[in-house]
């Protein structure tokens, strides 16, 4: 079990190097899926190696921009694995927009239909309303 310390470090560090997104893509078959997807990216391996071991996932080595440029790595959660890591950073995160990204990130991955292609329950309206929403909180503002 991790500290409360630990939590509010990497609520911290998700919160300042983080991202959450809702992927949509379409199959070759011509369905849509969406994925909920929490992830971060550093230059620091062995920081990233601490959110695997705590809450599962991947590392990946992510290709240089630049020659000049250090190399980076990111870690990610998706689905049913982003839901426990969501759930704990929640109470933790303090930027208002990430919480509620994450908010929205729980209620998606929550009300998600497991398995078949085909609902005629509205399912694939209501999960486009959600990565819509998601889309809409990720955008920047622009400056006035």
């Amino acid at each position: 079990m991790m500290s409360r310390a630990s939590l509010e470090w990497m609520a911290g560090f998700f919160d300042g190097e983080g991202w959450l997104d809702v992927h949509k893509t379409t199959t070759t078959k011509g369905y849509t899926t969406w994925q909920l997807r929490a992830a971060i990216t550093n230059t620091d391996r062995q920081l990233l190696e601490d959110f695997l071991e705590a809450f599962g996932g991947h590392i990946y080595r992510r290709k240089k921009v630049k020659t000049h440029h250090r190399e980076t790595f990111t870690w990610v959660v998706g689905n049913e694995i982003a839901l426990p890591f969501l759930k704990v950073m929640l109470p933790h995160v303090r930027a208002e927009r990430n919480k509620a990204r994450i908010a929205l990130g729980i209620e998606f991955q929550t009300q998600k239909r497991r398995g078949g292609h085909r609902a005629k329950d509205g399912y694939s309206a209501r999960q486009e309303r959600f990565y819509e929403r998601m889309r809409e909180l990720t955008r920047r503002p622009h400056p006035q």
